[in-house]
């Protein structure tokens, strides 16, 4: 007699319990559950520990509307999640008849990756001159035997020291599977400033720059130069030469003018050139005409 009471005592308590999970202090019953998972973390590396501290399960009553559930008003059920078989695992959270769920992915052992892939499709890989480096839009895959896996940033460490923004060329950008020496890289130009024509440069080296007095104006020997903010140059024919102003009877100085033709500013420069003084005669010897003198008495 004594174990059916007991035996009873047992059952009411279990079906005590079992109403309970899910009612309010007034007994309501649960109409649906819903799920806030904001702070849990649901992707997971190999081994690492499903902590559901952060899950939130909200109940909505029939009369009282919408709260929080207590941690003993629901029970988890964790399938057969396992923290070190990577895959994808459903979890559900149970209250009374009502049920919701969410998934958690465990990550394969990065350690064991062959590789590592990197998608460029959707990233920046030309920039302009002074223009900071971005990686936005890049993705980084794992690559297993039985297949790849999406890498979030933190998995891997990406190294772009070696861009220089203020110099035009190709670099590389080495990405790092971390806690490994699995590495990828990718390349990225820096372009050229657009060469902006920026004046002239006058070489007079094979030109003649002294004259003698009464000697006409010649050119001839000088080249001009296009100089671009690039600092590169080009020899132009493309000007006009001013010497309007050059007087070969004057002995001086003299501005030659230099003014590059087609062009939407002026640009122009000038280079002097000298007029030296006329030559002073002098006497040597002087000779006596006595044609019309008498010279014998």
């Amino acid at each position: 007699m004594n174990i059916k009471r007991i035996i009873c005592s047992i059952a009411l308590i279990m079906i005590f319990v079992g109403s309970a999970i899910g009612l309010s202090a007034c007994g309501e019953r649960i109409k649906s559950i819903t799920l806030d998972i904001t702070n849990v973390t649901t992707e997971l590396d190999y081994n690492q520990e499903l902590d559901l501290s952060g899950l939130v399960v909200i109940g909505t009553f029939d009369k009282s509307g919408q709260r929080i559930l207590k941690s003993n008003e629901y029970r988890i059920d964790y399938g057969n999640f396992d923290k070190s078989t990577p895959g994808d695992y459903l979890i559900r959270v149970v209250s009374q008849n009502k049920s919701a769920s969410f998934r958690v992915f465990v990550n394969p052992d990065l350690t064991t990756a062959n590789s590592i892939r990197i998608d460029t499709d959707d990233v920046d890989l030309s920039f302009a001159y002074g223009t900071d480096f971005n990686s936005v839009g890049l993705r980084v895959y794992a690559v297993f035997d039985t297949g790849e896996i999406l890498l979030s940033p933190l998995k891997y460490t990406l190294d772009a020291s070696s861009y220089d923004k203020n110099t035009a060329g190709t670099y590389p950008i080495n990405i790092r599977l971390n806690n490994t020496s699995i590495v990828n890289s990718y390349n990225v130009v820096v372009n050229p400033l657009p060469r902006v024509l920026q004046g002239l440069r006058i070489d007079t080296a094979n030109a003649k720059v002294e004259f003698e007095w009464g000697e006409p104006f010649s050119a001839t020997g000088l080249i001009v130069y296009k100089v671009y903010s690039d600092n590169s140059e080009e020899i132009t024919t493309d000007y006009t030469l001013t010497s309007e102003y050059y007087v070969s009877n004057v002995a001086g100085e003299y501005m030659i003018g230099i003014s590059l033709n087609n062009t939407s500013i002026p640009i122009v420069d000038i280079y002097t050139v000298t007029v030296k003084a006329r030559p002073v005669a002098v006497v040597t010897y002087i000779e006596l005409d006595t044609t019309n003198v008498k010279v014998e008495f």
